[in-house]
């Protein structure tokens, strides 16, 4: 089995509920995204199993669209607030689409801070990768 990992990152407002239901007051993150890929098979011709470049170019994408933003006035984040989980999952799912028929993406993990990290794992029993 075969791992890549492409990162990104951004900064970024947000604020969300306190487990009392207070609302914390906005702040600013330097957001950090890792993109995870897995496969059991290598592209034949280039020995790789996702082209960095090619997935550099659509997370940085997607990092210039939230790049000093206020993250709750995002659109998609109007049904939730954005939590680090909530972050992760959009990534995940907008990078998927950007890869789509390219690589498959495992998992997305990003952090606000040190030591303060969240996932979106992907669906795991997908094929791996087209070849």
């Amino acid at each position: 089995m075969y791992e890549v990992t492409v990162e990104s990152g951004f900064a970024a407002r947000h604020a969300i509920a306190m487990a009392d239901g207070r609302m914390e007051a906005s702040h600013s993150h330097p957001w950090h995204v890792a993109a995870a890929f897995r496969g059991e098979r290598l592209d034949p011709a280039s020995g790789v199993l996702v082209d960095f470049l090619e997935v550099k170019a659509a997370l940085d994408a997607l990092a210039r669209e939230l790049d000093g933003t206020d993250l709750n006035a995002h659109e998609a984040f109007r049904a939730g607030a954005p939590s680090a989980e909530r972050v992760a999952e959009f990534l995940a799912r907008r990078l998927m689409k950007a890869m789509a028929g390219k690589a498959a993406l495992y998992r997305l993990e990003v952090s606000e801070a040190p030591g303060c990290r969240a996932a979106f794992l992907c669906d795991v029993d997908a094929p791996a990768r087209r070849v």
